[in-house]
């Protein structure tokens, strides 16, 4: 469906597209985009894999790589951390982006201070997590990196409370800025998380661009005062801009100088 639905649009001749959401979706585009010379960008998906190799291609979203390097910055940074610890899933490509780049950062930001003290390899469908929190128990860590899902991360929870672990601050990819995720800190009250996240209205920002000023004053007018715009809505309009940005400097609807702007924008 996606094949059928990408070769459909580059008939239009369009001068610009937008999207996909998801990861196969826009990795099946991505060569048609390519070979068609048509500028375009992907909204909310991480996999370096849809944008490697292809001037046309773009994305609003941080890619798996770079949101371990901030995340990695972050554990260092602000949280301040010497000992890390981390739990990951074995056999999941989006997972092993993230924890190579986190690594890496690390090692570069503590100058291979062995800041890493114990890494936790887990499968998709593990029940128990009892034997992997005592390991870190044991290494001392203040802060455990969890590029896991909010499933997954949830029964961690459910043993971290067990074990007390209430001093550690687990540290969670963008998979979860999601409404599930509230009802799990919810339940486990006493665990101290944090997450990546593209966009969150909650983040006061002392100097709001103009963009983030009337995207939110324009959502809010059409959806409510209490309207709260999903991730994937914020980088959507984001996507829009740029392409209309693009386009406006270039002068043109040609493909070539439409995407020749947009990789100049920072």
């Amino acid at each position: 469906v996606a094949e059928s639905a990408i070769q459909d649009l580059i008939s239009k001749k369009p001068a610009f597209i937008l999207g996909a959401y998801g990861e196969a979706c826009s990795l099946v585009a991505s060569d048609y985009i390519k070979k068609a010379k048509i500028p375009a960008i992907t909204i909310s998906t991480t996999n370096p894999l849809i944008t490697a190799n292809n001037d046309y291609y773009f994305r609003t979203s941080f890619s798996d790589s770079s949101q371990g390097a901030a995340l990695a910055s972050f554990a260092i940074e602000k949280l301040k951390a010497e000992k890390i610890a981390i739990i990951r899933t074995t056999d999941d490509d989006a997972a092993n982006a993230v924890y190579k780049s986190f690594t890496g950062k690390v090692d570069t930001l503590k100058k291979n201070d062995n800041a890493i003290v114990d890494t936790e390899e887990i499968t998709l469908n593990q029940l128990d997590y009892t034997d992997c929190l005592k390991n870190i128990i044991k290494s001392k860590a203040t802060v455990v990196f969890m590029p896991v899902s909010i499933n997954t991360a949830g029964k961690i929870f459910e043993k971290a409370t067990e074990l007390k672990m209430f001093n550690v601050i687990f540290v969670g990819t963008k998979d979860w800025h999601e409404d599930e995720f509230i009802t799990v800190s919810k339940k486990y009250s006493g665990i101290k998380a944090v997450l990546a996240s593209d966009f969150s209205n909650n983040v006061a920002i002392s100097e709001p661009s103009a963009n983030a000023t009337a995207f939110l004053k324009a959502y809010q007018t059409k959806y409510g005062e209490d309207a709260v715009p999903a991730t994937e809505t914020a980088l959507a309009f984001d996507a829009y801009m740029l392409a209309i940005k693009s386009i406006e400097e270039a002068g043109s609807t040609n493909g070539t100088a439409v995407r020749d702007k947009l990789a100049l924008i920072k």
